[in-house]
């Protein structure tokens, strides 16, 4: 069905057929038998102005293309009417960017609004519907000029294979299709388009299959750039959905509704499907996908939350178009109740349980979930949920932060390093994740928790459950009391269908156990205290349940005395329970205590109560007073009486002397100081006084009772104390003379007491001691009163020099100390040496010579001397260096001087004394000889036996120890080399008087002349440095060599005439190297065989070494030849056998061929290398074809055409074959086959190559993603529009990767419908010859390409690349009717028309002029040839009438095998004539003969197919009259 038809049908049905619109059909160029398919709405608002959006129906205005939403009916409807324009209509052309006016025109200003391009477009969207693939369609757009002055335009073509642009052939045919109005057609770059004018160009359009194509034309102006969207649809998907979908009113608050919908999909594309909505609408499945014509339910849920009306969008998304449909409904609540609110259970005793029921009822037609919750609404729920949360993240928080501290302090304690931190920061790692795991979970399960109903008195048991319609549930409430309280609780029922939930209040009494003592209250009496004391009493139990009791403690004064067995416990119901009451007071006084016994679940505790009173015991002294009398400072006085204890109860007693200060300072102390004194005893007691203050004592001696009261006893202390007089002998200093340092010396200091007390003294310790230091025999003494006593000081002195030592001796109970001074001079040891001078004389350089030096030691104490050379880098040597002498000890100083130069030598040996006097010894001497060492092995060098052209170095190094630079040459003996010389002359004489011949000089060249050199020759030794002498020996014939070299020395400044130091002998025998080859070239030839596998040629190759040293070889080889060693060595007279491999899979194609190289030995010390040929071949089974590539070009439809491929075997091996298709990858598809060939059970069996491929049977096709080895060849490629296949199902898809494809068609096609190759498979012998035979069956409108493979067994794979074209046979001839009009009877004329060739097949045509009614009347040229595809011929048809009357000739159109076409050729013939327009007699008879012969010339212009209106057929007539 014509696309613009449609259209036009579906305006007049719905009556818009007056409303100014109208749909102008695009011109299509296209091959017989096609209908138009390309639409274009130049006009289809005319009367609307451009951008105003009035008057276009179907097409949204711009400002409300984003906010218009429209249902699916009007989405269906409007795609059904305009296709492809509703989507992509926009109103405005989209300007894309703007340019300077002024730079491309002179009027810089214009009457377009800016927001609009200076010229319009017509039509704004040009859009293909309805079209085919592989065919060319045409349409024109047209640019006018809305400015009131020319401007400029530029279309830039488009880089789309899909769209062509070209400008408009005719200004005339353009303006006959526009209806009128001016056009102007593209002329040159630089042309201007008048205001109001238009320029048009033509949009070609090759589309490659049925999908959708975009593009958008740039139009650039003098002002802006602008885009002209180009649209082409292929077809789309139409989904058919309702536009409301009404859950009615009766849907109850909570309860899931559920409304199933049928989509279909109506458009002729298949589609994905994407659903959208909002709570409390949902969908089960949001996505789908629907094929063309299929259908789906889709179920939509309406579970509302509150009883009120919803209305929400349900969006529906398919491809690229949006609708949305309309989901309402209205909840209400359900009709279910509590049978009662609040519900008060039976009083309970503590630890029983009662119950109490509530019933729901559920009075609607829907089944009710319900449970039983613990806040009255969702939202209380969710905030005490978010409060949770909030406690649980600073719960984290704080327990991060604590654990960050306590790692923070275990990082101070650890030592730092990189090892430390790596494990500080594991470990902190590991910390968090647990923590984040511990609260992650903790948070989760408050996430789940459903905050159903709990309580500790209260439970409802079920929580949860589903009541059915018209039923009910009971559900028991059970309570629990733990005190005698009473208790309440409010659960709130949820239920599916209520709004708001329900609360149920419950309330309930626990009833507590009841208890009492056998007496309320016990009078103790008086008690002492620290007596213990028992009682019994009984608690009874007068309750009906058991009995929990526990004793209240109580912080008083005497409560914790009292101690009760057992203070808590059970008492069975009429039971009672015995407590055993100890009382022990320590606290003296009046008491009443009362204890509270708590009975668990009772409110009110029972008492029990005790009074009394608690006294002290009685104990007194047998004395009154202690009196110690005058007492000397600091000395013990004792005195002793007794305690006696009078009461009935033992007492715990503590003595002190009030005042007296705590030990070590106290003056009085009491032994013993306390204890236990049992009834009627007594305790002798002793008091210990010593006096450190000099005054009189008057204190007291307390009594203090543990628990009782403090100095409940006390008696009197008197005492005077006096400081005795001493005096000292010497007074003021003790002279000790001259000391040793570190030596002890003594002396004597006297002390005289002359009172009747004795005294005691004390020598103060010494504050400085650095200098001396001195010790008294005793530090603290006594002198007996009128006695005198004798302290000796010893004084140790540190350092030298005059020594005053203070020191001080106190006299206990003196404020002031008696200082003395310690008088002496402090001196260090003596040392003595001999002789003072020491000389030498001549010394061998380098040579150590040794003399000595006396040291004694004159002193009483040890010396400690320390020797060593005045100069820093002195020739002399001390030993020891550090010498230790006892008194009065001799040592013998030994002195080695090492003279490094020719010179004389001078220092001084110093000896330092520790603390003594310094001492020096002068040295001399003088050196001869030389400074210069070398190594023994230096005299005599064997280099041994070497390889000639080998060089061996030896290296040696020389020394110079002196301190002068010395020049080192190494030269030849000169007199050796004349006495040399004198006896080859004296022998060369001797040989001419014998008339011998002399040598050739050839002969001489061989003769042994071995080398030995040193590097360098020259060279100059700096002081105390040392160089590297390299020997070398190196001769290029064999042979033993000797030779002498002499080192001579010469001194840089002032040496004269050098010196002979060194004289070195060197030897060396040089020998060549004797590797012997067995063989010296190794074939090998590798023929193919199936039954054998392929693997590794080995050879073998023996090695000998002749010579007299170990031969070191490398062996260089490349591959495909290796060898087992690469590396050896061959000791002397030895062989070696060498194995030599040659992989033939070297060549991986399998061609045949042959390999040669050499093989390189050469030898680690000497240049020579033996080389050996190796040579390799390799036999593949191999073909040769005579082409690689089969172009079968294009073919009529459903036809075949064959070409062959000459196959050749050039080896000497029998080659099988087989010939099959290759897939993508390297992968080979099904064998060819011929479908007239036997089927795949009578074909060979599968044949295995080399590799292991097995290859499937003939006659299967193939289908996947995969790209397959037949493919649709794409328009760059072949020159036809074709699309690209899939796997071996063939598939067409647009061969542009820039375009948006939504769909691809894919047809299967079987292999052997394609190609087929003659024979599959065969054997040729060495040097046949075979023909392969491709055929191509031409597919209708299909294009492709394959691979064929010739498989070889054993050998390489050689592919055929095929490619083949099929296409219909498509021309037109551009009209099928030539007028001549008027033209002279005997005159030619000549008119053109073109015939075309549509498709790619080159078609054979004729014009058939055997219809003519007489010769030379037509003529046609060319009349016949061949048309190239897409070839358009023009051809020129000549017309004589001959006769002057009207001709009418046919000439047939045979064009390939069409039926032939008929071209009708007419002219009216006609001759030269007058015409006179003579006065008629009756002008009325001369109107109706005109009017007569008009009528007859119409009539005859019908006949011949001309019409002319009836002013030109009276003109006409009155011509003819």
């Amino acid at each position: 069905m014509q696309r613009a038809a449609s259209y036009t049908r579906l305006r007049e049905q719905k009556g818009v057929k007056g409303s100014g619109i109208d749909v102008a059909q695009a011109k299509v160029v296209q091959g017989p038998g096609l209908g138009d398919r390309a639409v274009s709405l130049p006009s289809l608002f005319p009367n609307a102005p451009l951008g105003s959006g009035a008057g276009r129906v179907g097409y949204p205005a711009p400002t409300e293309k984003q906010s218009m939403k429209r249902t699916p009916s009007q989405l269906l409807l409007e795609r059904q009417e305009f296709g492809v324009l509703q989507g992509n209509y926009v109103a405005k052309p989209k300007i894309t960017g703007f340019l300077d006016l002024a730079h491309f025109s002179n009027h810089t200003t214009s009457s377009v609004p800016v927001d609009q391009p200076l010229f319009s477009v017509h039509p704004p969207v040009v859009a293909f519907v309805d079209f085919e693939g592989l065919q060319t369609y045409e349409t024109t757009v047209t640019l006018r000029n809305q400015d009131s002055v020319a401007r400029r335009v530029k279309v830039c073509p488009p880089d789309s294979p899909f769209f062509e642009l070209q400008a408009a052939r005719s200004p005339a045919r353009a303006r006959a299709a526009k209806g009128g109005g001016a056009l102007v057609s593209a002329g040159g770059s630089g042309d201007k388009i008048a205001p109001g004018m238009e320029i048009s160009y033509i949009v070609r359009f090759k589309p490659d299959a049925r999908i959708d194509y975009h593009y958008d034309l740039v139009v650039v102006t003098e002002r802006e750039k602008f885009s002209v969207p180009i649209r082409a649809s292929g077809g789309s998907a139409l989904l058919d959905f309702p536009d409301v979908v009404d859950f009615g009113d009766e849907c109850i608050v909570g309860h899931k509704c559920e409304r199933t919908v049928l989509v279909r999909n109506v458009g002729d594309r298949a589609t994905k499907l994407l659903c959208r909505t909002n709570p409390p609408f949902s969908i089960e499945v949001p996505d789908g996908y629907l094929e063309e014509g299929a259908a789906c339910q889709v179920s939509i849920f309406f579970t509302p939350a509150r009883a009120e009306r919803y209305e929400c969008e349900l969006m529906l998304k398919y491809g690229e178009l949006e609708a949305f449909a309309t989901l309402r409904g209205e909840a209400c609540n359900a009709e279910v109740s509590l049978s009662h609110s609040l519900l008060m259970v039976e009083d309970t005793y503590v630890g029983l349980e009662s119950q109490g029921v509530v019933t729901i009822r559920n009075d609607s037609d829907v089944p009710v979930d319900f449970s039983w919750r613990l806040f009255p609404s969702a939202p209380a729920e969710a905030e005490h949920r978010l409060a949770l949360q909030e406690q649980l993240k600073g719960e984290e928080m704080d327990e991060m932060l604590y654990m960050q501290q306590s790692q923070q302090s275990d990082e101070d304690s650890d030592d730092s390093g990189s090892d430390s931190e790596r494990l500080r920061a594991r470990r902190e790692g590991k910390v968090t994740k647990l923590l984040g795991r511990k609260y992650e979970n903790i948070l989760k399960a408050v996430n789940e928790d459903p905050m159903l109903f709990r309580d500790q008195i209260f439970s409802i048991q079920p929580l949860n459950g589903r009541l059915w319609p018209h039923s009910q549930i009971t559900c028991a409430c059970c309570f629990g009391p733990k005190d005698a309280l009473i208790y309440s609780a409010t659960a709130y029922l949820s239920a599916v269908g209520q709004q708001e939930r329900a609360p149920l209040v419950i309330k309930g009494l626990g009833i507590g156990p009841k208890a009492t003592f056998s007496y309320d209250e016990l009078d103790v009496g008086n008690v002492f205290v620290e007596s213990a004391h028992r009682y019994e009493v009984h608690l009874l139990n007068q309750g009906e349940i058991e009995v929990d009791f526990r004793l209240l403690q109580k912080d008083t004064k005497f409560a914790p005395r009292f101690k009760f067995t057992p203070d808590h416990g059970t008492i069975a119901v009429g039971g009672q329970c015995e407590i055993i009451v100890d009382f022990k007071p320590k606290e003296l006084g009046p008491f009443h205590e009362v204890f509270e016994w708590a009975l668990q679940g009772s409110a009110t505790a029972v008492t029990l109560a005790f009074r009394g009173t608690s006294v002290r015991p009685k104990f007194d002294f047998d004395i009154d007073k202690i009196n110690f009398g005058t007492v000397s400072f600091g000395f013990l006085n004792s005195k002793m009486l007794t305690l006696t204890n009078t009461s009935e109860v033992p007492c715990y007693y503590t003595l002190k002397v009030p005042g007296d200060e705590a030990a070590p300072n106290n003056e009085f102390d009491v032994i013993p100081s306390g204890g236990t004194l049992l009834p009627s005893c007594a305790q002798r007691i002793q008091v210990d006084f010593i006096s450190k203050t000099e005054k009189k004592y008057d204190v007291r001696l307390s009594v203090d009772l543990e628990g009782v009261g403090k100095e409940l006893l006390s008696i009197p202390i008197i005492a005077q104390c006096q400081v005795p007089t001493v005096a000292f002998e010497p007074h003021g200093a003790l002279q000790y003379g001259d000391v040793f340092i570190r030596y002890p010396f003594h002396q004597s200091l006297y002390l005289h007491n002359t009172s009747v007390l004795p005294a005691r003294f004390e020598v103060e310790p010494q504050e400085d001691k650095s200098r001396a230091e001195f010790e008294p025999d005793q530090w603290v003494g006594t002198v007996p009163p009128c006695a005198s006593h004798v302290i000796t000081v010893t004084l140790t002195a540190h350092t030298p020099g005059t020594l005053r030592i203070p020191m001080y001796v106190k006299i206990h109970g003196r404020e002031t100390p008696c200082p003395f001074v310690l008088v002496g001079n402090s001196v260090g040891p003596r040392v003595l040496v001999d002789p003072p001078n020491l000389d030498w004389g001549l010394v061998k350089c380098l040579d150590p010579v040794t003399r000595y030096v006396r040291l004694t030691n004159n002193s009483c104490i040890d010396a400690s001397v320390r020797a060593f050379m005045n100069e820093r880098r002195s020739l002399w040597t001390v030993h020891p260096k550090i010498i230790h002498l006892s008194p009065q000890e001799t040592l013998q100083l030994a002195l080695t001087l090492q003279i490094d130069e020719t010179s004389t030598a001078v220092d001084t040996l110093n000896l330092i004394v520790c603390e003594g006097d310094d001492l020096a010894v002068q040295v001399k001497g003088r050196g001869q000889d030389t400074p210069v060492k070398w190594p023994e092995e230096l005299e005599f060098l064997d280099f041994g036996t070497l390889f000639t052209t080998y060089t061996l170095p030896k290296e040696i190094i020389i020394k110079n120890h002196g301190q002068q630079s010395r020049r080192l040459t190494w030269s030849k003996d000169k007199e050796k080399e004349k006495k040399k010389e004198k006896e080859r002359k004296e022998k060369e004489a001797q040989e001419a008087n014998s008339g011998k011949k002399k040598k050739k000089k050839d002969e001489e060249a061989q003769e042994v002349t071995p080398v030995f050199r040193v590097e360098p020759e020259m060279t100059t030794l700096e002081p105390k440095s040392a160089f590297r002498f390299t020997f070398m020996a190196m001769s290029m014939t064999p042979g033993q060599a000797e030779d002498e070299l002499v080192c001579t020395e010469t001194l840089e400044k002032g040496g004269g005439v050098g010196k002979q130091i060194i004289r070195t002998h060197l030897k060396a025998n040089f020998v060549a190297p004797q590797l012997r080859l067995s063989r010296n070239k190794i074939e090998f030839e590798f023929l193919w065989d199936k039954t054998r596998p392929i693997a590794s040629m080995t050879e073998s190759l023996r090695l000998e070494n002749t010579g007299p040293l170990e031969v070191r070889f490398t062996v260089q080889v490349q591959y495909p030849f290796s060898t087992d060693i690469e590396e050896g060595a061959i000791p002397p007279n030895a062989t070696q056998e060498l194995l030599v491999d040659f992989d033939p899979g070297y060549k991986a194609d399998r061609k045949s061929g042959t390999i040669k190289q050499r093989m390189q030995i050469q030898y680690d010390e000497h240049p020579a290398v033996n080389m050996v040929e190796l040579i390799g071949k390799v036999v593949w089974p191999n073909i040769e074809l005579d082409t690689t590539k089969l172009d079968f070009g294009t073919v009529l439809n459903d036809t075949s055409k064959k070409m062959e491929v000459r196959m050749t075997n050039p080896t000497v091996l029998s080659v099988a074959y087989r010939w099959c298709f290759a897939l993508a990858g390297g992968k080979q598809a099904d064998e060819a086959s011929n479908p007239r060939t036997p089927a795949a059970g009578a074909l060979p069996s599968p044949m295995m190559d080399s590799k292991g491929s097995t290859f499937r049977s003939a006659g299967n096709s193939i289908s996947g993603p995969a790209s397959g080895g037949v493919t649709f060849l794409n328009s760059e490629e072949t020159g036809s529009p074709a699309g690209t296949g899939a796997g071996w199902g063939i598939g067409i898809s647009p061969g542009n990767t820039n375009q948006t494809n939504d769909a691809v068609l894919q047809d299967q096609v079987e292999l052997n419908q394609v190609f087929d190759i003659l024979p599959i498979f065969g054997r040729l012998e060495p040097g046949e010859t075979q023909i392969a035979t491709f055929t191509y069956d031409g597919m209708r409108d299909r294009s492709f390409k394959a691979v064929a493979v010739c498989m070889v067994d054993g050998g390489p794979e050689y592919e055929v690349s095929l490619r083949g074209n099929a296409a219909p046979c498509k021309y037109n001839l551009d009209r099928n009717e030539l007028d001549f009009g008027d033209i002279p009877f005997t005159q030619m004329g000549e008119l053109e028309l073109y015939l075309s060739n549509r498709g790619q097949v080159p078609a054979p045509f004729n014009f058939n002029l055997s219809g003519v009614s007489r010769p030379f009347v037509v003529d046609v040229v060319p009349g016949s040839g061949v048309l190239k595809p897409e070839e358009r011929l023009k051809v020129t048809v000549r017309f004589r009438a001959g006769i002057p009357d009207l001709v009418v000739e046919t000439v047939l159109v045979e064009v390939a095998h069409f039926e032939p076409s008929i071209l009708t050729v007419r002219g009216q013939g006609t001759f030269p004539g007058i015409v006179l327009g003579l006065p008629r007699q009756n002008e009325a008879e001369h109107r109706l003969q005109l009017e007569a012969a008009a009528r007859r010339m119409q009539q005859r212009s019908s006949v011949s197919g001309s019409a002319a209106s009836d002013a030109e057929a009276l003109d006409s007539a009155e011509a003819a009259l």
